[in-house]
């Protein structure tokens, strides 16, 4: 199995489960994104006592985030949502997507740590960096959304 394999089964619970977003696959492209909004990329690194250290990328902008912050906390005014707020939303969401990743690529016997994640703002240049034929994209409740994992290896 691929990391993109795993990702492409575990993102969707995150995504529709947890946040209750609906989602389509959608191609890992620059296109996908706004190139004049700014982005949010949130990352989660991980160790594994079977493999190399790894990490969990997922990278969206403001509409998602804001939507996915009214979606968890059942807010109605995505307006009024701050940059802490989207963060933490995000954050969580990635969470979720990287413990369901680790526990699907991994086998049971695996022991893996999983270390707080982090976000920052970035721009496209970053975003274009991230885009690889093992990311995987979808778009959830009509806005773009992407994740990679970056060197998980199976022992």
């Amino acid at each position: 199995m691929t990391t993109k394999e795993s990702l492409l089964r575990q993102a969707p619970r995150g995504l529709e489960e947890w946040a209750m977003m609906m989602i389509e696959p959608a191609e890992a492209s620059q296109k996908l994104f706004s190139a004049t909004e700014p982005f949010l990329v949130a990352t989660m690194a991980f160790r594994c006592d079977e493999a190399p250290d790894g990490v969990v990328y997922a990278i969206a902008q403001r509409g998602f985030c804001n939507t996915l912050y009214g979606n968890v906390l059942g807010s109605n005014d995505e307006s009024e949502v701050n940059d802490e707020q989207r963060s933490d939303a995000i954050r969580e969401l990635l969470n979720i997507v990287t413990g369901h990743f680790v526990s699907d690529f991994y086998t049971h016997d695996a022991v893996v740590e999983l270390l707080a994640p982090q976000c920052h703002a970035t721009t496209i240049t970053e975003v274009e960096q991230l885009i690889s034929p093992d990311a995987v994209c979808f778009i959830a409740d009509d806005f773009p959304v992407m994740f990679v994992a970056k060197n998980a290896e199976k022992a």
